[in-house]
């Protein structure tokens, strides 16, 4: 009986060391791996940054409704929580005017800035402000792109490059257009 409890014991010896080697080995190899593409990573320009999977704070993640023929949309900039339409003609910027608009029977109506979005000679994007108007809410808009135009919700993370920057429309619009999201 104690030549049992002997190899038993021996039996679960054995068993323990097998797994302890085998939790060492996976620990090693995870730690292995975390630390050689911590190293690869490290020299490539912080590209877990770009792809805003280490340093949000360092993006834009943008909401937007557009048909799919036309170069219009509206957005949700979610940084700043600006809503922005782009009519191809104007950007109405919601949320920034003030004053009132008196609604049309049961459509609503909100007082928006208005900009001329063109391009300079060196192909900056210059803004022009032009006077307020009321238009529809950003609600009825995208409503209206649905159900209409066929539009479904995209939704965009951009990298910023300049975070210590202020998140304006025009940073937001400037992001967009050299990330290819529009054209003007």
């Amino acid at each position: 009986m104690s030549i049992d409890l002997r190899k038993n014991i021996t039996d679960i010896f054995n068993v323990i060391l097998f797994y302890i080697f085998r939790f060492m080995a996976v620990f090693l190899g995870l730690y292995l791996g975390y630390f050689i593409i911590s190293k690869y990573l490290e020299n490539r320009n912080n590209i877990l940054d770009e792809l805003c999977l280490t340093n949000p704070q360092n993006c834009s993640q943008i909401d937007i409704y557009r048909p799919p023929q036309g170069s219009t949309f509206i957005a949700k900039e979610n940084v700043s929580q600006i809503w922005f339409w782009y009519n191809g003609v104007y950007l109405y910027v919601y949320g920034q005017a003030s004053g009132q608009c008196s609604p049309l029977g049961d459509q609503a109506f909100t007082p928006v800035t208005v900009f001329q979005m063109n391009y300079d000679n060196e192909n900056n994007i210059q803004f022009t402000q032009v006077p307020n108007e009321c238009i529809p809410t950003y609600d009825y808009i995208i409503n209206r792109y649905v159900t209409e135009m066929g539009a479904k919700k995209e939704t965009v993370i951009l990298y910023r490059k300049d975070p210590s920057e202020i998140n304006s429309i025009y940073n937001v619009i400037k992001n967009m257009i050299d990330n290819k999201i529009f054209v003007l």
